[in-house]
């Protein structure tokens, strides 16, 4: 996945994954982080999505925030800088390009 091709809200959502894992000191950025971020978003489509399909927000974000306090915790070094570093975040395989015209992120499935 090539981040430049995202939506605004969509980078807002992976960069708000990324901080939620580092907080906790969470070694990955899983699907539960992002989840997390996407329920945070204001005017993202989950919130109405969930609502829509009969669930109740605050029970998933309960749910969603115990399976997030059950998650395995790495302290010392920073635990996401090493994931990146490894290559791994969430069942991806990331690679990071620090060339002259700056950073850029590639994201792909761990298969690709």
């Amino acid at each position: 996945m090539d981040l430049e091709r995202l939506t605004s809200r969509s980078k807002d959502a992976l960069r708000a994954a990324l901080t939620s894992a580092r907080d906790r000191n969470h070694p990955e950025a899983s699907q539960p982080h992002l989840l997390r971020a996407l329920l945070d978003q204001p005017e993202g489509l989950t919130m109405p999505l969930l609502q829509r399909a009969g669930a109740n927000p605050a029970d998933v974000r309960r749910r969603l925030d115990a399976v997030l306090d059950a998650l395995p915790a790495a302290y010392g070094e920073d635990p996401l800088a090493l994931a990146l570093l490894e290559g791994r975040i969430g069942g991806t395989v990331v690679e990071v390009d620090a060339g002259a015209d700056g950073a850029s992120i590639v994201v792909r499935g761990a298969s690709a």
